[in-house]
């Protein structure tokens, strides 16, 4: 694992301090902003909202949820310290975190919607779940950018909010042939 772990501190090393500049600092914080709760929660609500987007907000709202949870959950039991704790690293004012950083937050509930997005929109409606996916897929390197996870906790909460958003999506389906919809 050594291997892994040297692995790590070199893309942060590189992503955090060589890609270092005032413009992909705004970006970084544009795209970190996306994976904001309160910004999810106002995507969601406006899926919901909507009578056309209403089932698709639904199965995205149920695989942020549980998204959070596994989060929560892992964060409460694996103790594993930031990049923002080595003193090289780049760290924003706004992002003075130091402790649980597996797994990244931001990004499982981020790939959660947006993959939850990519299974339940129609055909002709598809690229706006690719063009989630790729956002969600900023949210996770501007973690990594801003100094505050390592990429395995972003590689891992990518696969985790996948997971979220396959198992509701593969819960539905089976509902939906058990009660004939």
């Amino acid at each position: 694992m050594e291997w892994l772990r040297n692995l790590d501190q070199e893309v942060v090393r590189i992503v955090n301090q060589e890609w270092n500049s005032p413009t992909l600092d705004a970006f970084f914080r544009v795209a970190t902003w996306i994976g904001l709760g309160s910004v999810q929660a106002v995507i969601l609500i406006a899926l919901l909202v909507g009578r056309r987007t209403r089932r698709i907000g639904a199965h995205a709202l149920i695989a942020w949820l549980l998204a959070s949870a596994v989060s929560f959950a892992l964060k409460a039991s694996l103790v594993r310290y930031r990049p923002s704790n080595l003193v090289e690293t780049i760290v924003p004012p706004d992002e003075r975190i130091f402790f649980s950083s597996f797994p990244s937050g931001h990004t499982i509930t981020a790939f959660a919607i947006a993959v939850s997005l990519l299974l339940t929109l129609s055909k002709e409606a598809r690229w706006v779940g690719i063009l989630a996916v790729v956002l969600a897929t900023l949210v996770g390197i501007s973690r990594i950018y801003r100094g505050v996870h390592w990429p395995t906790d972003v590689v891992a909460a990518a696969a985790a909010g996948t997971a979220c958003a396959l198992a509701v999506n593969l819960g539905s389906e089976a509902f939906s042939r058990r009660s004939g919809k």
